[in-house]
């Protein structure tokens, strides 16, 4: 199981370790996802920064490639042979 966790406020005129905490889970801009193995102390860490996050639970990390996939665009071309 894995946490996604998406900072939708920003940590700017918090207090230091509020922004040290945001850093340490790799969420250093608004919008910001990352995905975290469960354990005791992310678990601590989410709760810390409660009010800045969305946290959702995802069983595999099969979700944070399928999320990136949707994202990107068309090429706008495609390859017919190569020699």
């Amino acid at each position: 199981m894995y946490y996604r966790i998406h900072l939708y406020r920003s940590f700017i005129g918090l207090s230091k370790t509020t922004a040290e905490t945001c850093r340490a889970l790799g969420l250093s801009k608004r919008g910001r996802v990352v995905y975290k193995k469960v354990s005791p102390q992310i678990a601590g860490q989410v709760v810390k920064i409660k009010d800045l996050v969305k946290v959702d639970l995802v069983p595999s990390l099969e979700y944070q490639t399928a999320e990136f996939a949707a994202r990107k665009s068309a090429s706008g071309y495609s390859v017919i042979s190569r020699n």
